[in-house]
């Protein structure tokens, strides 16, 4: 059994991926549902990390939706916003994962989505309708696999 860590984004530092050798290699859209897959089947455990701002802010969450509609429609593959969050604690709250990325070892694996934003102008150019005009691209993402090579 293998887990999953899932980083949105590729603001991560490979300085903090664990000890030992890695390697990381591309993968095509398709082959990202089988990883998945074969990580669920397993019993394996599927977590992730995505720049939440530290106020879980609505423009936050809209942009994590869109993200997560994204990867779905590219990939082919459903993720919860659940992925990305801790265990709930003893009051049942749950917190996304900020800041947090788990080793990657013999155990887990980490795949590093790379995601684009398309701008779609609108013709008021209000600072609102300047942030509302960015959206994640929902026909190209980057998806690279880091492992440990053992």
């Amino acid at each position: 059994m293998t887990d999953l860590f899932i980083s949105m984004g590729h603001d991560i530092s490979v300085k903090n991926l664990g000890s030992g050798s890695f390697r990381c290699r591309e993968l095509a859209s398709d082959e990202v549902a089988k990883v998945i897959a074969e990580t669920r089947a397993s019993g394996g455990e599927i977590s992730g990390y995505y720049k939440f701002d530290s106020d879980l802010s609505d423009d936050c969450m809209k942009q994590f939706d869109e993200l997560l509609l994204a990867f779905e429609a590219i990939t082919g593959t459903r993720l919860t916003r659940n992925d990305f969050m801790s265990e709930p604690d003893e009051d049942g709250d749950q917190l996304p994962n900020l800041n947090y990325m788990t080793a990657v070892d013999e155990t887990c694996r980490m795949l590093v989505v790379g995601y684009f934003f398309q701008f779609n102008p609108p013709s008021n150019m209000s600072p609102k309708a300047w942030k509302e005009s960015f959206m994640v691209a929902r026909d190209h993402m980057e998806f690279n696999l880091i492992e440990q090579v053992l």
